[in-house]
């Protein structure tokens, strides 16, 4: 979006808002009888280029059937508009999706890096917060933490490399944009702890930029797969096995004819690198895993009996969530 450098909070806000959608969808589910009754549901979207792709979270638009996407009142729009959306791509993995509205010329927000904040900047949350009329909802505070880890408790999934941030973040702001003070997106609300006070939590540009390319040009992400079940070696369990490392990730189960197992990985070998580089958790090594893509070939180091033996892996693909 062609515009003066914000130089004020308002500025930001003024030049962020018209490009921070609310999305309104409706479908179905089963009720207590297990009959399918109406749903609807209330997130938010920002616009990221100017012929209409709109990045939020997979959960605002998984299982729908039909998907509004409402424009604020602005320069742009005088009186508002809503454009009947569809969804180009989701990833579960990530929480992140692009729907597309039939438009072009729109105002957009450029996307910034999470790498450049800092734990005490200020950052102000854009939304569409419990669907309330009349234009997104603002809020403002600090990045708490970084590179926050959160289980969502939805199919196993662990969420990386999250902002944590104290910005107040309400139902329907789900996949609208946190910004830093140069009013580029450096992360997508995506969840909240509850009983809490102010943990909100958004999606890193680092995330972002991994899978919106894959997701507008083929509507999903080809997440590398091993075909393994995986934990931490930690001091104490290589002290209670005699292990010979204290630091790596243990290979718990090898699944029979997938790409660990055709590569010769073997139960209790514990990796410890990935194409030269040391993974000393298995948080990391997921970290590691998400830069590549099904087909890649990676050099895997693993300890077995005590000696490192180094092979080939080409990575299959992750079966779907």
């Amino acid at each position: 979006m062609a515009a003066p450098q914000p130089v004020s909070i308002p500025d930001i806000v003024d030049q962020a808002k018209p490009a921070v959608v609310g999305i309104h969808t409706e479908g179905t589910q089963l009720n207590m009888f297990l009959q399918p009754v109406p749903s609807r549901g209330v997130g938010s979207g920002v616009i990221i280029t100017s012929d209409g792709y709109v990045l939020t979270n997979n959960h605002v638009v998984e299982g729908t059937q039909n998907i509004t996407v409402d424009l604020p009142r602005s320069g742009y729009f005088p009186q508002g508009t809503s454009f009947e959306s569809t969804v180009v791509g989701r990833d579960p993995l990530t929480d992140l999706a692009i729907v597309k509205v039939d438009a072009q010329d729109l105002p957009f927000i450029p996307i910034g890096d999470t790498a450049k904040l800092r734990v005490g900047e200020w950052v102000i949350a854009i939304g569409n917060a419990q669907g309330l009329p009349g234009g997104p909802t603002v809020t403002l505070g600090i990045v708490s933490a970084m590179g926050r880890s959160v289980e969502t408790g939805d199919r196993d999934i662990t969420m990386h490399d999250l902002v944590q941030t104290d910005a107040a973040i309400n139902p329907g702001n789900s996949g609208g944009p946190l910004l830093n003070l140069a009013g580029e997106v450096v992360g997508i609300n995506t969840a909240i702890i509850r009983g809490a006070q102010n943990i909100g939590f958004s999606i890193s540009t680092a995330t972002v930029n991994a899978v919106m390319e894959d997701l507008i040009q083929g509507g999903k992400v080809k997440w590398p797969w091993l075909g393994v079940r995986i934990t931490t070696v930690t001091p104490a369990l290589a002290k209670e096995r005699g292990y010979s490392v204290e630091q790596g990730v243990l290979v718990i189960e090898v699944l029979e004819g997938f790409p660990a197992s055709k590569a010769g990985l073997l139960n209790d070998d514990i990796m410890v690198s990935l194409d030269g580089e040391f993974t000393p958790d298995l948080e990391t090594f997921k970290r590691m895993m998400r830069l590549y893509r099904a087909g890649d070939t990676v050099e895997v180091a693993v300890v077995r009996d005590s000696k490192e033996v180094k092979m080939n892996i080409t990575l299959g693909e992750k079966p779907a969530l």
